[in-house]
């Protein structure tokens, strides 16, 4: 399988490498080592999903993963449990950081 050539701002994509096992090197494509600026976890979703060379790819991950939430709110109450309120609130509490985000994104 052909690794991808892809850099990251931090360096070669491979320079994690040595943290997996030796078995899973030959199904990895990439190895992305994300901005850390509190949006990593966005931002590595963002880049799974190919959304990472748009700027705001993290962007979009975060108001998906908030509509779904809000959306589904009895689906997601049952799946996290006790947790759910948290995450709610968390969505909530940023829901005014997401106001300059076009309605689709």
């Amino acid at each position: 399988m052909r690794r991808a050539s892809r850099r990251t701002q931090s360096g070669s994509n491979m320079a994690y490498s040595h943290c997996l096992e030796p078995d899973w090197l030959p199904h990895v494509e990439a190895i992305i080592d994300v901005v850390s600026d509190g949006n990593c976890g966005y931002r590595c979703i963002a880049s799974g999903l190919r959304l990472a060379d748009d700027v705001d790819g993290w962007r979009i991950v975060r108001r998906r993963m908030y509509d779904e939430i809000i959306g589904y709110e009895d689906l997601w109450r049952e799946v996290l449990g006790s947790s759910f309120e948290a995450s709610r609130m968390r969505c909530i509490a940023q829901r005014s950081k997401m106001g300059h985000l076009s309605k689709n994104g």
